[in-house]
């Protein structure tokens, strides 16, 4: 009898529990990331390195307005579209839109200040408009996912969860996308409304490259904060109106909170936002601490969305140098996901030349010399009975190969294929289809069909590289080596016939700078640059 009246109370007391929300947790995910990649450089570390990249930043130098794309990975259980965590498409636009007024200070708009530190931080964003398959995506910037669907929990994340297991089997390639996980964020008693990852430091001399965690970068924020000023979340309330990415988005980029998440001893490492010995709620417009008055309406406060208003100049010269500098933040400003299918331009604008193909066991390395100043390419490719089904993206500058795995070829079968490259973006414009190239896929000598066309050739991707990089040859290479840049042999592998034509190379605790990577063919040495950041 007493058992029963304790548990009737014990249900009693949690039917009336609310859980407490947290605004956000960068710092405390940080903490946990430090630990799971003891490599990653911690908070002194990151900031010696931004420190270091701020003051000998060229004052001459100006990198203008960049277009960063994004994706929204929205999580959910199988709710119609605009119900449910299957948040809208117009609250997603409206965000989008939130994120360009703040972080251009659009005056007109919610973003503008006149305050005199006040920055336009010059990034705007733009929705993806291809998947990284190189599809054109159904509607740009969304991707919507069913985590039940493919074997994962319905939403109502923890963060541990979400870093292990959510992001890693839906993440897009963070150099190319940044990535927005939308989704309720659950931590027993409480409910977090965002979250990102702080950048990575890499190339100080003494520090580690700090890279640990590319399967988990990016941001998540919950469905009540995706909206904008002029479209706010039905739901969200005060935190409704999409300052909630506003913030994490700065964290992103390397920003701290405005009080350095401390008392008035600790610092956000930028002289132009007051100290301050706490978080500020609501709009305390005038609220002092530390002798002086909050900028309570710094984005890196937490600050109602409607109080909030300011980047400062010291913010943006903090999200200056990881933008050029760290690892994943500075490749974004060559993606070119958010650009429009390229079409056919006429002569004299030159083919694509030097189609070479590298047949592995694991599948086929196309490659290609682009045309000089090249902002993209595609590749189209099919049987010779069929002739070209299947046209893919490499949207990247100067893109030069791309690699069709054994899984989508057929062994014994003949295949054809040809380039072109983009030369413009507005208006879109692409060269000429090149000249077809052929390649052989099948079983035979060492896995592969005789082809005695093919040369000897090695390929090593990724190029640059941090934890691993791949060589893959043409054909049958009996010995490779790895030489730094002052003649050090760093690796030697001798290869045995069966172990077939693509050699994998661990590269984590070698420090950042120029390779080269020597292949031994029977017809004499071939020798390739490799860069490790």
């Amino acid at each position: 009898m007493r058992l029963t009246v304790f548990i009737l109370f014990i249900i009693s007391a949690l039917a009336g529990f609310s859980q407490e929300t947290i605004k956000c947790f960068s710092t405390e995910v940080e903490h946990q990331l430090q630990e799971r990649y003891p490599e990653r450089s911690t908070e002194s570390e990151f900031e010696a390195w931004i420190s270091q990249k701020i003051t000998t930043a060229d004052p001459k130098s100006y990198r203008g307005v960049v277009t960063l794309p994004i994706v929204f990975h929205v999580l959910h259980a199988g709710e119609p579209v605009g119900t449910g965590n299957n948040v809208a498409t117009a609250l997603i636009t409206a965000q989008l839109e939130q994120l360009n007024d703040d972080f251009r200070r659009k005056p007109g708009t919610a973003g503008f200040n006149t305050n005199p530190v006040g920055a336009d931080l010059e990034i705007e964003f733009c929705m993806a408009t291809v998947d990284p398959d190189g599809n054109a995506m159904e509607v740009p910037g969304i991707n919507r996912i069913n985590t039940v669907s493919i074997g994962l929990n319905a939403p109502g994340f923890s963060t541990n969860y979400l870093d292990n297991i959510v992001k890693p089997n839906t993440i897009w390639n963070p150099n190319e996308y940044i990535n927005v996980w939308v989704t309720p964020i659950n931590l027993l008693f409480f409910t977090v409304l965002g979250y990102a990852q702080f950048p990575s430091a890499s190339g100080l001399p003494g520090l580690e490259t700090g890279t640990g965690g590319a399967l988990s970068d990016g941001v998540v924020i919950a469905p009540r904060t995706v909206g904008g000023v002029n479209l706010p979340n039905p739901i969200g309330g005060a935190t409704g109106r999409g300052r909630t990415l506003t913030h994490e988005l700065g964290h992103f980029f390397g920003l701290r909170h405005i009080w350095g998440d401390g008392g008035c001893n600790v610092d956000d490492f930028c002289n132009d936002t007051p100290v301050s010995n706490a978080s500020n709620n609501g709009c305390q417009i005038g609220s002092v601490s530390c002798s002086s008055a909050d900028m309570v309406e710094n984005y890196m406060d937490y600050s109602d969305d409607l109080c909030m208003n300011i980047f400062t100049q010291d913010q943006k010269s903090r999200v200056d140098a990881v933008l050029l500098n760290s690892p994943r933040r500075s490749e974004l400003l060559n993606s070119a996901v958010c650009s429009p299918d390229i079409t056919p331009c006429t002569l004299p604008f030159p083919q694509t030349t030097d189609l070479e193909s590298n047949v592995t066991t694991n599948g086929v390395a196309l490659s290609w010399t682009p045309i000089p100043g090249a902002l993209g390419c595609q590749v189209r490719g099919g049987t010779l009975q069929s002739g070209f089904v299947q046209t893919f993206n490499v949207f990247q500058p100067e893109a030069s190969g791309f690699f069709v795995p054994a899984s989508a070829l057929t062994n014994g079968t003949a295949y054809q294929w040809q380039v072109r490259c983009g030369c413009s973006l507005n208006p879109p414009i692409a060269g000429p289809w090149s000249e077809t190239s052929f390649f052989s896929f099948g079983q035979g000598k060492s896995g592969l069909m005789e082809n005695t066309q093919i040369p000897a050739r090695a390929t090593i991707f990724p190029n640059p590289a941090d934890q691993f990089v791949h060589v893959t040859t043409s054909i049958y290479a009996p010995l490779i080596e790895i030489f730094d840049a002052t003649g050090r042999q760093m690796e030697i592998r001798k290869i045995n016939e069966g172990e077939g034509l693509l050699i994998r190379f661990d590269t984590k605790n070698w420090p950042a700078g120029i390779y080269f990577v020597r292949t031994h063919f029977g017809s004499g040495p071939a020798t390739t640059k490799l860069v490790l950041e």
